[in-house]
């Protein structure tokens, strides 16, 4: 999918006010008191959605002055729940890199979801594919959903409650209800976008690490997730807050398995493999180099290309052949 969809719910006085914007060039739908608005004509439209938003928690609105006249693309609202605080921010274009000190809190919500989703659908063979980006939505009550985004405004019903296809019946199946009064973002395309932009200008930019370990959470196999949303946690806090994310890490988690389990010797050693995968961790058992470390933070690598059909498999190692010195060369 190459469009954004933003499913915001925000009850005020009784009154549900929703609206689901669309990144398909200027296309806004705006949902207020159970009426279709359409705001695809101009940007004066566009300016007076913006104004028409109102809550006691917005602390910073869209001017419709001179920003908005100076917009010739794509205009998308977005808004981020921090506690009771409400941002409401203006991104001219989809590549437009998302401001990391907003984006943090999406990041951090994004891969917690998808490492939750991972432990309860630990063996189902469609996780990976409902793990997809565009399929993840986050909700400020913290329970994270998968959802189709082709549904689009398929099963959208106001005032009283919004609907979404579910991809995983696991999940609550398929037209299961959301609370209108809980915020809900569908984050689409805001994650890659994010970890694909080239931000070599951009102090703010996110550190790699978090990409690779939001790679690790959304695409890894069983054998690579994180066993539990708050170990992927710890590592998110880590990567944020300390200058040696990885060294913390490990601290934390032996500290807090030691605790649980004193006296225990093998309390502290990590393990992110599946129990299928035993036999290779007890193999990296006693390994003292910083080294081990390194697939806990980086995506899986490919491995060698499978060989043509009818081809041996085995590689050998050829030398070129010596040819024998022409007549010329031997006189």
């Amino acid at each position: 999918m190459s469009s954004l969809e933003i499913f915001e719910a925000i009850t005020e006085d009784d009154v549900t006010v929703s609206y689901l914007a669309r990144w398909t060039r200027r296309t806004w739908i705006v949902l207020r008191r159970g009426r279709t608005e359409s705001a695809t004509r101009s940007l004066a439209a566009i300016s007076a959605t913006a104004r028409s938003i109102s809550h006691p928690n917005v602390v910073r609105t869209l001017d419709p002055g001179a920003e908005l006249a100076e917009l010739q693309d794509t205009v998308l609202l977005e808004e981020y729940v921090h506690g009771d605080r409400v941002d409401v921010w203006l991104h001219k274009r989809a590549i437009h890199p998302l401001p990391w000190r907003v984006s943090t809190a999406i990041v951090r919500d994004a891969a917690l979801g998808a490492a939750a989703i991972h432990a309860a659908l630990p063996h189902q063979p469609h996780a990976a594919s409902a793990l997809w980006p565009g399929r993840l939505v986050v909700g400020v009550d913290g329970h994270t959903r998968v959802v189709d985004p082709c549904a689009e405004l398929r099963g959208v019903t106001l005032p009283s409650e919004l609907r979404a296809r579910f991809c995983a019946p696991e999940l609550g199946g398929s037209g299961t209800p959301i609370d209108a009064s809980a915020t809900v973002f569908a984050l689409g395309r805001i994650l890659t976008e994010m970890c694909q932009t080239d931000r070599t200008d951009d102090l703010h930019a996110a550190p790699r690490a978090l990409e690779r370990v939001l790679a690790r959470a959304t695409h890894a196999t069983a054998r690579e997730r994180y066993r539990s949303p708050a170990d992927l946690a710890i590592v998110l806090d880590a990567l944020l807050d300390d200058p040696n994310p990885v060294r913390s890490y490990y601290d934390g988690r032996r500290a807090a398995e030691r605790e649980a389990a004193p006296g225990d010797e093998e309390a502290g050693r990590i393990t992110l493999e599946s129990p299928a995968q035993a036999p290779a961790t007890e193999r990296l058992k006693g390994r003292r180099s910083s080294k081990s470390t390194l697939p806990l933070m980086s995506p899986p690598q490919p491995g060698p290309p499978a060989p043509a059909a009818g081809r041996h498999a085995t590689l050998v190692s050829v030398q070129p052949p010596r040819l024998a010195p022409s007549s010329d060369q031997q006189l």
